[in-house]
């Protein structure tokens, strides 16, 4: 089945939102590294990524000020802009560099908070899994493409040529989102509900009961955000959902190379193997959520016991390893990386339910402070992974990664009721728009 023309914008600009992702984790670091940089240098690169944890700062500006349309392409084109100044610069100029690396962070976290926005006006509640598979798998494509694709290019087109591409790139999705008629709608249908009471379903948008935000003030916006039913619940399970799945991934290719695993094994069968089974259970969650009509949450708790199988065969793979268990690694690794795709579109549809439900002035801000717990969650206990493991040792950090999916369960348990029935309301109002 053709994905509709909402489902194929919202790739596009997902992909376009990873290129900046690839750039900076995987291309900048060997590129500069390869050009004399110290890893103190580099290091300090990872501080610049701070607007990707403050975007639900200033999200509530984008809530009141202008159209996500407008944002979106005043981003796009502070994206080029930066792109074309940092053809100039050279690998020396490492001021000059963190500002404009630093800005690009602050653009592409905007252009993040406008398309997830856009996102959820034009999707219906039966596009959710397959918008959030566009999310997922457009944003992992643009990943390989700014940090793969780009790193072999650099050597043959040099680096001035090469940025001045993606100035070209960015300059043209400026003109694509300036021309989409959906985007236009997206724009008149949050201008005519600004200020409403009630919405209806036009053009692919939501049917909903929508209260009135009466401050529309940035700390009125900032504390209506925790209002929606379920919200608080919501921000406790994405912060720490992906604890013991995200351990487990981020520690076993190191534990391979302390066994004298090599580097080239690792990054075919866990590195290429692994994005190509991780985008696969992203596609089969959106298949599954959208088609099918499974329900996130009781998905969401199977999911996490069938998680428990290739935790738990990690952890008797660290406690009795031999060289001849690679393959089985391997298979562990990819299994857990083919559920961590599902968990993870499963997860995003949830949250963009739960959005769906917040009123419309200030839906923007509601998904992106769950998003941005979600980026926390992550970003701080792969921080402080390698010391844990330097202190306990892989077998009982494993026994941890396994702790934290069984804990979840009884945490989905205490799901408010409007949560576990949400898929039961939109399904309703699906019905009812027909």
């Amino acid at each position: 089945m053709v994905p509709s023309k909402n489902i194929l914008l919202l790739s596009f600009l997902y992909f376009v939102q990873g290129i900046p992702y690839g750039l900076q984790s995987r291309f900048l670091p060997v590129y500069l590294r390869s050009s004399g940089m110290s890893l103190t240098n580099l290091t300090f690169f990872k501080l610049l990524l701070i607007p990707w944890l403050c975007k639900a700062l200033w999200a509530p500006f984008i809530d009141k000020y202008g159209t996500k349309r407008e944002w979106l392409i005043w981003s796009m084109a502070g994206l080029a802009m930066t792109c074309a100044f940092a053809s100039y610069l050279s690998q020396a100029e490492l001021i000059a560099l963190s500002i404009l690396l630093f800005l690009l962070n602050c653009f592409t976290a905007t252009q993040d908070i406008a398309v997830d926005s856009i996102a959820i006006q034009i999707l219906s509640s039966n596009q959710l899994g397959q918008g959030n598979t566009a999310q997922v798998v457009g944003y992992k494509f643009g990943a390989i493409i700014g940090g793969g694709v780009l790193l072999w290019l650099v050597d043959i087109i040099g680096l001035k040529l090469l940025f001045t591409m993606l100035t070209l790139i960015y300059f043209l999705s400026v003109l694509f989102v300036f021309s989409s008629q959906s985007l236009k709608d997206a724009s008149a249908f949050t201008k005519a509900n600004s200020n409403a009471g009630q919405t209806e379903k036009d053009s692919g948008m939501q049917e909903m009961k929508v209260l009135q935000v009466q401050d529309m003030s940035y700390f009125g916006i900032l504390r209506d955000v925790l209002k929606p039913q379920g919200t608080k619940w919501l921000l406790g399970f994405v912060l720490i959902y992906k604890l013991g799945e995200q351990g487990a991934l981020s520690s076993f290719p190191l534990y391979m190379v302390d066994q004298n695993v090599s580097s080239a094994d690792i990054g075919f069968w866990v590195g290429v193997l692994g994005q190509i089974t991780s985008i696969f259970g992203s596609a089969l969650a959106g298949f599954l959520l959208s088609k099918c009509h499974v329900a996130a949450h009781s998905f969401l708790q199977h999911l996490f016991l069938l998680q428990l199988i290739p935790l738990t065969s990690m952890f008797l793979l660290v406690s009795f390893w031999r060289p001849s268990f690679f393959f089985l690694g391997v298979i562990c690794m990819n299994a857990l990386l083919i559920i961590s795709g599902l968990v993870t579109t499963t997860t995003f549809t949830f949250m963009m339910q739960c959005s769906q439900h917040a009123p419309v002035q200030i839906q923007g801000t509601h998904y992106t402070t769950l998003a941005t717990l979600e980026v926390f969650g992550k970003l701080t206990f792969a921080s402080l992974l390698g010391l844990l493991i330097d202190l306990f040792g892989y077998k009982s950090m494993y026994l941890f990664f396994i702790f934290m999916s069984v804990v979840i369960n009884p945490y989905l348990k205490q799901c408010p009721n409007f949560l576990k029935e949400i898929h039961e309301l939109n399904t309703k109002s699906d019905n009812k728009s027909r």
